[in-house]
């Protein structure tokens, strides 16, 4: 499998994961404006856990993806690192949310694809910062 990934490029790996982190705070923020920006209609029709909660998460989610592509564009000798466990917590923070929050069947119908893409993706961020030096 790595051989697939080292004839593929460094290059294409890197491009891949800054653009994966940059569009995951990019996600994070406008959750959180939007949270912000549209608390009185969201608390008007009483949009479950709320829109306080909508708007931490969404700034966890921006602080945990811009924490985690400055860590890989960093010169910092453990940025790989940092990134795979900042990786990892977005994840689980994800399914955590996923799991016990949202808990509308309309939200579950994709939840093999939602497993497969994040393997994918933890796949290639390991494959990015294991070349990392």
């Amino acid at each position: 499998m790595m051989q697939f990934f080292e004839r593929f490029g460094t290059g294409a790996l890197r491009w891949l994961t800054i653009g994966f982190w940059a569009v995951l705070a990019l996600l994070g923020g406008l959750r959180l404006w939007q949270s912000l920006a549209l608390r009185p209609y969201l608390a008007e029709v009483n949009v479950q856990p709320g829109p306080l909660y909508l708007a931490l998460t969404g700034a966890a989610q921006m602080l945990t993806a811009g924490l985690a592509l400055a860590a890989y564009l960093s010169r910092w000798r453990r940025g790989g690192q940092a990134m795979r466990l900042l990786a990892a917590l977005w994840v689980l923070g994800f399914w955590v949310d996923r799991t016990w929050v949202a808990t509308s069947p309309a939200v579950r119908v994709n939840d093999a694809f939602v497993a497969v893409f994040l393997a994918a993706w933890l796949l290639i961020l390991w494959a990015a910062t294991s070349q990392q030096k």
